[in-house]
């Protein structure tokens, strides 16, 4: 019996660690702006609203995503938007949107996240200040900090990173320094081989045209 349950345990975590995967390679974390009118002040302002979001054209893709999302007990929404031509694909749209849903995820696929964990962290920071930020049963403004986490989310998107890591650094050095000295010794050989053919008397000559 105890074996069945570390099975199930291992096995979900496996599914986790294939999310978080695809999630951080295919998925965004966002805080989108939503324009809404202030009817008491005729002036326009904007929520923030965070979101999880997958998109892709692989309906296995999804359908798998949703598979895990029910065994950890996160809903969500679906959308189908339809190809607009033939040279499009069908694409589904997955998003998780609630707050304590968007907590839950983050923290369960963190560990698993590589490109995207500043992103996911941003993300967290926001809904959980979000999630607790009431006042007689109404969400308190927006506070700067909420602002300052939608503003970085929104770069990081945008511009994603700018710089490379210490490791990469290393690898590409090493690649280059592995083709410099591939590259000198097909010289050197090259200039060998040609020397030896003119020593030996063995040098190529073009053939003489026979005219006819």
């Amino acid at each position: 019996m105890d074996e069945t349950i570390d099975n199930q345990q291992i096995t979900l975590e496996l599914k986790k660690a294939w999310l978080g995967g695809i999630w951080d390679g295919e998925g965004t974390f966002s805080i989108v702006r939503q324009h809404r009118k202030e009817y008491k002040n005729r002036e326009k302002t904007f929520g923030l609203t965070p979101k999880l979001t997958m998109e892709n054209t692989s309906p296995d893709i999804i359908d798998e995503c949703c598979l895990i999302l029910d065994q950890l007990d996160i809903s969500y929404y679906i959308s189908d938007r339809k190809a607009g031509s033939q040279k499009h694909k069908r694409r589904f749209v997955l998003q998780v949107c609630r707050m304590t849903e968007i907590i839950k995820f983050c923290d369960m696929i963190e560990q698993y996240v590589v490109s995207k964990k500043e992103q996911l962290k941003h993300l967290r920071a926001f809904a959980r200040s979000r999630d607790t930020s009431y006042c007689n049963g109404k969400r308190n403004p927006f506070t700067k900090e909420e602002y300052n986490h939608a503003e970085q989310l929104r770069e990081l998107n945008k511009l994603g990173p700018n710089d490379i890591s210490t490791t990469i650094r290393k690898t590409l050095a090493r690649q280059t320094e592995k083709q410099s000295r591939w590259l000198q010794k097909r010289k050197e050989k090259i200039e060998s081989d040609l020397y030896g053919n003119i020593e030996n008397g063995t040098e190529t000559m073009p053939s003489p045209t026979i005219g006819k």
